[in-house]
């Protein structure tokens, strides 16, 4: 049994071998699916860090996370936008109004800059999305759906809303189809089933230290993001490609040579090997109960506001209520709504 699980200058001041030693005590501490994988370092933005990886069931990634006293919260005072983020802003405030100037805006939508206590965690690498379950391919729905596909080896994705009841079904790139049923779970019933699989949700001051992994900067990356361009697209080409198939009603075909990808820091893993807030369109659940973090639903991208403001959402401290605290009574917003799970740990 291990006497004591390091914090994170305590981690970072190990050897490899040292790390490894702790790890596979660790492991020992753990259910029995889950086991000691390997230490791999991690780099992004101004953190390099060794990683103790985990696997459950031989296949999900799990990340240790040390706890330790931590700084979270941005103070825009410190940050200092570039030419191309100050032209969005300019065209966004022309356009919708906003009052303030990027500085104060920044501060608004990004929590304030506080000291925590984290615990040490197991944190699931990866998000899934919440609220669905498996259908059958002969389902009536789903034959309709697969049928309207248009052709191409390219994955799609298509979603019938009928008769109170949500279908989607995916083309997967090697030409499989899957397909699934909107089951509608609330944030409090995700949370039960989670209680009783023995993980939980993180809270929100550790969902916020595990998006920056420690950074001090606005993203995880750094201070400044591609003003040519919304995260969901992989270049100005695609960007481009994207508002002149709207202009067509959706009727412009997609590339066959599709486009390349020229800047992606939002979907490498983190220093802590996580890959957290790379899509505005998903709101990640945490155990603060109707409460997300990691993007708005797509709000700011669909409303047209602006490449720089698009970006924000997926800043480490992004914290607007309006995206980010929903109705008690709102249900989870199925397609948009993803979660990972944490396994506490503590010492012996």
């Amino acid at each position: 049994m291990i006497e004591h699980i390091p914090n994170r200058q305590e981690w970072n001041d190990l050897g490899v071998d040292q790390q490894a030693a702790i790890a596979h005590k660790i492991a020992l501490q753990l259910p029995a699916n889950f086991a000691f994988s390997d230490i791999r370092t991690f780099t992004l933005g101004d953190i390099t860090q060794r990683v103790a990886m985990f696997l459950v069931d031989g296949t999900t990634s799990f990340s240790f996370m040390p706890g330790g006293n931590f700084t979270l919260g941005f103070d825009s005072s410190d940050w200092q936008p570039n030419a191309d983020e100050e032209e969005s802003w300019a065209n966004t405030v022309e356009e919708y109004g906003i009052p303030g100037s990027l500085h104060e805006y920044v501060d608004k939508v990004t929590t304030a800059r506080r000291e925590v206590s984290l615990s040490p965690l197991l944190v699931e690498s990866t998000a899934s999305e919440v609220g669905w379950e498996p259908a059958n391919l002969d389902d009536t729905d789903v034959k309709e759906l697969i049928s309207g596909l248009p052709k191409g080896t390219r994955k799609r994705i298509s979603t019938m809303f009928r008769g109170g009841r949500t279908t989607r079904v995916t083309r997967h790139e090697d030409g499989t189809f899957t397909a699934e049923i909107a089951n509608q779970p609330t944030h409090e019933s995700l949370i039960a089933d989670l209680q009783d699989q023995g993980f939980r949700y993180p809270t929100s001051d550790e969902w916020e230290y595990m998006c920056g992994a420690g950074s001090g900067t606005l993203f995880r990356w750094g201070n400044h993001v591609p003003c040519d361009r919304y995260p969901t697209d992989i270049s100005p080409a695609e960007s481009a490609w994207r508002r002149d198939w709207v202009l067509s009603g959706g009727k412009l075909e997609y590339p066959t040579s599709g486009f390349t990808s020229d800047w992606d820091y939002h979907r490498r893993p983190n220093a802590l090997g996580i890959f957290i807030a790379k899509n505005p369109y998903k709101y990640e659940l945490v155990a603060d109960l109707n409460t997300t973090r990691g993007g708005d639903g797509g709000c700011t991208i669909c409303g047209g506001a602006g490449f720089f403001i698009g970006w924000l959402t997926l800043a480490t401290a992004y914290f607007e209520d309006h995206a980010c605290i929903a109705e008690p009574e709102s249900g989870i917003c199925v397609g948009y709504t993803v979660g990972r799970r944490v396994l506490p740990l503590n010492d012996a």
